[in-house]
């Protein structure tokens, strides 16, 4: 067990860094990267550094509006997507509870690509805070009306199964 100092912060951020070292050194030996290999870095202080350590192995590391495209483009824009397209065939088999396809679906899906699209390309790319803020809280939304419609659809098929065991 680690112990705390807090008034040691700098003993701290060195014990922190000294224990993912072995994996710094893991990454560097990976080189030859692929071809369009790129680093992300939302913290302001560490920018330099990502940038000092990677730029031998010709890495751009991006931060700023470039940073928030490839996170929300890659986790949200593909990620998000397929775990909603693929919905109604991974989710009965993982929770044991029917999830019939319903039209339904297809709202929260349709409405966090729009959003994405608010959020990157006029907020992230045209500089505008309002797209921006607007097309973030359209993502989050989206993702609990998914959760919600999903819950909808699975009990709709629960109680439509109960009353078909009933009937004579």
């Amino acid at each position: 067990m680690v112990q705390v100092n807090r008034h040691n912060r700098p003993a701290q951020l060195a014990q922190f860094a000294n224990r993912f070292v072995p994996l710094w050194n893991t990454i560097t030996e990976l080189a030859p990267l692929p071809p369009h290999t790129v680093a992300v870095e939302s913290w302001a202080r560490n920018t330099p550094v990502a940038r000092d350590r990677l730029a031998p192995f010709g890495v751009p590391v991006l931060t700023g509006p470039r940073y928030d495209v490839v996170i929300h483009a890659m986790f949200l824009g593909f990620t998000i997507s397929m775990i909603m397209a693929h919905a109604p065939v991974i989710l009965p088999a993982v929770l044991r509870r029917p999830l019939p396809y319903h039209p339904a679906l297809l709202v929260p899906a349709g409405l966090l690509q729009v959003s994405l699209l608010l959020r990157l390309w006029i907020g992230d790319g045209y500089g505008l805070g309002w797209a921006l803020r607007t097309g973030g809280v359209l993502n989050v939304v989206a993702l609990l009306g998914f959760v919600v419609v999903a819950i909808w659809s699975a009990s709709r098929a629960t109680a439509s199964t109960a009353s078909a065991r009933r009937a004579p």
